[in-house]
């Protein structure tokens, strides 16, 4: 029987708000498994994109091959073409960092979770609204929430609902 560890009922696990108030991090483990996310800035022109990608030719690949990391060259008009482009080839992304023309940006810190940069906090709390409700997050008032603070996605009877974290100091 498998353990429960190994199943993922939640598409993310956090949420942090930074304290400028237009920014924030959605903590999904795994972040090379949820590059998915990209479809939703599918309609903002990229300005900028650094990607650092490994080729992984996964069981055919010999034991001692190393492939080296490089950076993707390829020019993408939006993360609808990057996404497609990424989708038909083997590699495992080590890093990727989009900005895009709007001034809105978004970055991978390693594994853990996306970082968002908006331009101000209406548009922080539009994106944060519909990556809530594509988490199925419970109707949650945006302007309740603080910037500074980290806040949990903790599932219960009645669905998913965000809670604060309360850090105790050492």
């Amino acid at each position: 029987m498998l353990d429960n560890t190994l199943h993922q009922y939640q598409l993310f696990n956090g949420v942090t708000l930074s304290n400028d108030g237009r920014s924030f991090e959605i903590n999904m483990m795994q972040t090379r498994h949820h590059l998915w996310i990209l479809q939703h800035f599918g309609h903002l022109e990229i300005k900028i994109l650094d990607l650092k990608y490994q080729i992984n030719n996964g069981i055919r690949q010999r034991k001692n091959t190393q492939h080296p990391i490089r950076n993707l060259q390829k020019k993408f008009k939006n993360t609808f073409e990057l996404a497609n482009y990424l989708g038909r080839l083997p590699y495992d992304i080590l890093r990727i960092k989009i900005e895009f023309m709007n001034g809105w940006r978004i970055e991978d810190l390693p594994y853990m979770s996306f970082r968002i940069i908006t331009n101000d906090l209406p548009d922080r709390n539009v994106l944060l609204a519909h990556f809530f409700q594509i988490a199925a997050i419970s109707k949650f008032d945006l302007n309740e929430l603080q910037n500074g603070k980290s806040y949990l996605i903790d599932n219960t009877a009645h669905g998913q609902v965000l809670k604060e974290i309360h850090l105790q100091p050492f």
